[in-house]
């Protein structure tokens, strides 16, 4: 019982001397800081994340739109371009195996992510979807428009 006596003895000051029970202190402290932080501001946290998704599905129906402003002349036929795909990406939801990565989830589920009822690691794919689809819409956009004579 000694050996051990003087082994935590031996700890403690070595411990002490190299300022890990202070950094151990200040991790603590950090932790139970935040964690109140973060109990207050998960909703606001959550209305933000909400909103970002928002976001991402508002610049793939602009990227579309751009591409039918490019291809059709009248503005109403590139709303209507704008719609029709819209619809066609909503008829492709409704097929099971597509309808978890369709895009257009973002805006039918934030709701439920605000109230807890799904997570945010279900939209990482939608996401990750949505930006590609519409940086290729753009990059479609602009390769039309260089080729348009003027």
């Amino acid at each position: 019982m000694r050996g051990y006596i003087a082994f935590v003895k031996k700890e403690f000051t070595e411990n002490m001397k190299n300022y890990r029970f202070l950094i151990l202190f200040a991790v603590f402290l950090t932790f139970g800081i935040m964690s109140t932080f973060l109990a207050k501001f998960t909703p606001e946290i959550l209305l933000a994340l909400a909103a970002v998704l928002l976001w991402i599905v508002g610049f793939l129906y602009l990227s579309i739109l751009m591409i039918g402003c490019v291809i059709f002349k009248q503005t109403f036929t590139s709303i209507l371009f704008t719609g029709g795909i819209a619809a066609l990406i909503s008829l492709l939801g409704m097929i099971e195996p597509i309808a978890k990565f369709n895009p257009f989830i973002l805006t039918s589920k934030n709701v439920d992510l605000i109230s807890g009822e799904v997570i945010l690691a279900e939209f990482i794919i939608s996401v990750f979807i949505s930006v590609i689809l519409s940086i290729l819409g753009l990059l479609i956009a602009i390769g039309l428009f260089n080729k348009k004579p003027l």
